[in-house]
């Protein structure tokens, strides 16, 4: 049974054969040309001369570089030198010996020149970067000098001495009128220095004056302890024309924001001028604080 699928016709036998001589030839020629030995090319004598000179001059070039620029050694750890200091006091050395970073040293005599100081060695924990174990190393060597703490904003100071110049405070409680001094008097003040005096003066006049004295609060003064200090006289407040100034200056006032200024503007090119509060009480962008607040920087006239 199995001839019957080999058995081919004479010329089907012939055709086979001739494949295979056919294949028996190609293999042949291949394998003969792959076994012939291939003629090197010549060797270019000055080529490899200079390619050698070429390496070296690159050998050179790497020896130079690396005298020029020696190997980097890590820099050598600063063992710190614990003793006793005060960070109210220690300068920047004393405080880099101590194992600080030089940028927290920097840090520390930054916030102590601005009024800063610590209490208590608790509160030196809260500098900047501090960590756990470098604190808890330095504690039993912090020592702070009873003298060196910072004093209450408004403890009485008879004189104040800044760059030689000595600067009178009152010696008691005295009136000045808010809405009528200026920064050399509102300085007199206990507590009260240049900066606060400044933003004092600024905020007014961005008002148009103070009418009470709890306003110091919105610059983030604590109004009650300056309450014994100051008397108002409203009769002196600048009020703006609301029926008059721009959109841009009633923007400009503190208690007023854009939405604010825009229905004003609104209204007059309407309904024509405003008469009263009572008209902006309509609009709810105005709420009663705000009218309430408004009430003593605007008037109506035509």
């Amino acid at each position: 049974m199995w001839k019957e699928y080999f058995y081919y016709t004479r010329r089907e036998r012939r055709g086979v054969i001739l494949i295979i001589l056919l294949m028996a030839l190609f293999i042949g020629s291949f394998l003969m040309l792959s076994s012939k030995d291939v003629e090197a090319a010549p060797v270019d004598e000055d080529f490899a001369v200079r390619y050698a000179q070429f390496i070296a001059s690159l050998e050179e070039v790497k020896k130079d570089q690396e005298k020029s620029y020696p190997t980097y050694q890590p820099r050598t750890k600063v063992v710190p030198v614990l003793e006793e200091f005060d960070p109210n006091q220690a300068d920047s050395l004393q405080l880099v010996s101590l194992g600080l970073p030089s940028w927290m040293a920097s840090n520390i005599l930054n916030y102590r020149s601005k009024g800063g100081q610590f209490r208590t060695p608790e509160s030196f924990r809260k500098v900047y970067g501090l960590t756990d174990e470098l604190y808890a190393s330095l504690l039993p060597y912090i020592r702070i000098d009873s003298t060196s703490k910072g004093q209450d904003t408004l403890q009485i100071f008879h004189f104040s001495s800044i760059d030689s110049v000595r600067i009178y405070k009152f010696s008691e409680v005295t009136l000045v009128d808010i809405n009528r001094t200026d920064t050399t008097e509102l300085k007199k003040i206990p507590g009260i220095g240049s900066g606060i005096a400044k933003l004092i003066i600024t905020y007014r006049e961005n008002l148009g004056g103070y009418y009470a004295i709890s306003q110091l609060e919105e610059i983030n003064l604590k109004s009650e302890l300056l309450n014994d200090w100051f008397n108002i006289d409203i009769s002196v407040l600048n009020t703006l024309s609301v029926n008059k100034v721009s959109l841009e200056r009633l923007r400009a006032h503190p208690y007023i924001s854009y939405y604010q200024a825009k229905v004003i503007v609104e209204h007059r090119r309407k309904r024509g001028n405003l008469r009263s509060m009572s008209e902006l009480s309509l609009y709810e962008e105005f709420s009663e604080n705000d009218l309430e607040r408004l009430s003593y920087y605007m008037n109506f006239e035509e």
